[in-house]
């Protein structure tokens, strides 16, 4: 239904249309990631990946959009990439940003704004939610970077 250009340009302005947008990116290039280079993942995983890629009616043509390098997720390796200056979007779970561990909820609330200060943006998906769901079952935290980081696989999580 969200494939209608009109139904698309009415929601286009509202939060949770760009959160889910934001999402679907980030899931296009970690697939295309996981594809390409044939990586071990949890088998649950590769699963939910390989559904998403195939539902998806409409592909992103754009270069940087195919990039998996573009794309990382699990706290370590976006604290590394926003280190570097690289976060263009923050993709992050409600349950983090808002834990009850206060310096847990600190270093995420400090990490959105610090996304926001250097020009990038962030969303805060609620976990009940599908998207919020996803990206949870994801460690709860992503990115989709401004350049590529090829080298945050070396990163131990």
């Amino acid at each position: 239904m969200l494939e209608l250009v009109c139904i698309t340009n009415s929601l286009s302005f509202s939060s949770p249309f760009a959160q889910v947008q934001a999402l679907k990116d980030f899931f296009n290039m970690l697939s295309n990631f996981v594809l390409r280079l044939g990586i071990y993942i949890s088998q649950g995983i590769f699963t939910k990946l390989e559904k998403w890629r195939k539902s998806q009616a409409t592909k992103c043509n754009c270069a940087a959009m195919q990039d998996p390098t573009r794309a990382c997720y699990g706290p370590k390796h976006v604290e590394v990439a926003h280190e570097r200056m690289a976060v263009q979007t923050l993709l992050i779970t409600d349950d983090l940003f808002r834990n009850a561990d206060v310096a847990a909820r600190k270093k995420y609330v400090n990490l959105v704004n610090s996304v926001k200060k250097s020009g990038g943006t962030a969303h805060v998906f609620s976990s009940m939610h599908v998207s919020g769901e996803q990206l949870g079952q994801l460690t709860g935290v992503a990115a989709i970077l401004r350049f590529p980081l090829p080298d945050l696989d070396d990163i131990e999580m």
